[in-house]
C-alpha cells in the first residue's frame, strides 16, 4: 500500500474533469433480524474521471433509534487510491431514522480500471448486540489525459503559401526600425532622469512579507465571501496571499509554481518539516476548491485562515529592533531586585 506522503505528481486535467459526465454508483444493504431497520450505502461521483482528478467517495448509514453506528475512518490512502481529504456530517435525524454520512476525496494516478473496497460499518444494538455491515466495492475507470486511440486526431494539413510582398516588407520594417529608434531615445531620457531622482530622493524599503500576508489575511476575514457562499473566491484569495508570502520570505517563485514544485522548492531551502506540512494543506485545499469543485463547510475557511496567520507569525524574520527589545525585555526580568544578592 502506498502512503500519500510519496508521490509528487503534477495536478492535472481539472479542466477535462468539469466536462465529463457525471455518473453515480451505489450499493445498499439491509440487517435482518432484531437489529432490522440499519441500512449502509455508498457511491462515488464521479465514476470515470482523468489521471490525477479528485472523485468524492460518500457513506450513508441510517439506522432507527437505540442503535449506534461506527462509520469507518481511513487514513491518507485506501488500497491504490489516495485521500486528498475527507468531511464526517454531524448526525442528523430524519423521521424515526437517523443518518451518519462521511465523505472522502478520492484521486489516482494510474490508467486503468479500478474497485473501491468495500467498507465495513459495525453498529450496537440497544441490547448490546453487535453486527456489522458491508457496502458493495465500486468499479472506477481512470482514462489517460490524451489517448493514443482517440479517433478524432486527424493529421494536420501542409501550411498554404503566401506570395511575398517584397514592398510591404520594406515599409513594414523601415516602420519597425523607426519605432525602436524612438522608443531607445525616449528610454534613455527617462533613465538620465532617473538617475537625477535617485540622488534626491531615497528608495523607500520593501515592505516586510509578513506585515503584508496578515494585513491581506484580516481583510480577506471581513471580506464575508464565505458567508455569501462564493468559496472560491475567498480560496482562491486565499491560495493568493499564502503564495505571495512564501515567495517573499524564502525567495522562490512560489506565485508561478505548482503546489508540488513549491513543496520542492521549501525542501530545498530547509523550510522546518511541520511548516512545509501545513503549507501542502492549506494549497492542497485551495486547488481542489478551485479546480475540482469541492465545497468544504464554511468553519473550514476559517480555520484555514487561522493555519495560515499562524504559519506566518512563526517563520516571520524578526527585525533587528524587534531582536533588540525583546533582549533588553529578557535582561529586565532577570535583573535582581534591590536588596537581593
Amino acid at each position: 500500500m502506498r502512503r500519500l506522503g510519496g508521490a509528487r505528481p503534477e495536478w492535472r486535467g481539472f479542466a477535462v474533469a468539469a466536462a465529463l459526465t457525471v455518473m453515480l454508483a451505489t450499493s445498499a444493504l439491509a440487517a435482518d433480524g432484531p437489529d432490522a431497520g440499519v441500512s449502509i450505502e455508498s457511491s462515488v461521483e464521479p465514476s470515470t474521471i482523468t489521471i490525477g482528478d479528485p472523485m468524492v467517495y460518500t457513506i450513508t448509514c441510517a439506522s432507527p433509534e437505540g442503535i449506534e453506528v461506527r462509520v469507518p475512518e481511513f487514513g491518507e490512502s485506501l488500497d491504490d487510491f489516495f485521500v486528498r481529504d475527507f468531511h464526517k456530517e454531524k448526525v442528523r435525524k430524519e423521521g424515526d431514522r437517523y443518518i451518519y454520512r462521511i465523505s472522502y476525496v478520492l484521486t489516482l494516478f494510474q490508467v486503468g480500471t479500478f474497485t473501491i473496497p468495500a467498507a465495513e460499518i459495525a453498529y450496537t444494538a440497544a441490547e448490546g448486540k453487535t453486527g456489522t455491515l458491508t457496502t458493495d466495492p465500486i468499479e472506477i475507470v481512470v482514462e489517460a489525459v490524451a489517448p493514443e486511440d482517440a479517433e478524432d486526431i486527424v493529421e494536420i494539413k501542409p501550411p498554404l503559401e503566401i506570395p511575398v510582398n517584397y514592398r510591404s516588407i520594406i515599409i513594414t520594417t523601415a516602420a519597425v526600425l523607426a519605432g525602436l529608434a524612438v522608443l531607445i531615445g525616449i528610454l534613455l531620457v527617462m533613465r538620465r532622469w532617473s538617475r537625477g531622482r535617485a540622488a534626491t530622493i531615497p528608495a523607500a524599503p520593501p515592505r516586510p512579507a509578513d506585515e503584508v500576508a496578515l494585513e491581506a489575511l484580516a481583510e480577506l476575514e471581513r471580506s464575508g465571501l464565505l458567508a455569501r457562499g462564493e468559496a472560491k473566491a475567498f480560496y482562491t484569495a486565499l491560495s493568493e496571499i499564502l503564495r505571495r508570502y512564501i515567495e517573499g520570505r524564502y525567495r522562490v517563485g512560489a506565485v508561478e509554481e505548482t503546489t508540488a514544485e513549491i513543496g520542492l522548492s521549501l525542501e530545498a531551502a530547509a523550510v522546518d518539516a511541520s511548516h512545509r506540512l501545513d503549507i501542502r494543506r492549506v494549497l492542497d485545499e485551495c486547488d481542489l476548491v478551485k479546480f475540482a469543485k469541492y465545497r468544504p463547510p464554511e468553519t473550514r475557511g476559517a480555520d484555514a485562515i487561522k493555519t495560515v496567520r499562524r504559519l506566518v507569525e512563526a517563520t516571520r524574520v524578526l527585525s533587528r529592533g524587534v531582536l533588540e527589545q525583546t533582549a533588553a525585555e529578557a535582561r529586565i526580568a532577570v535583573k535582581p531586585k534591590e536588596g537581593e544578592e
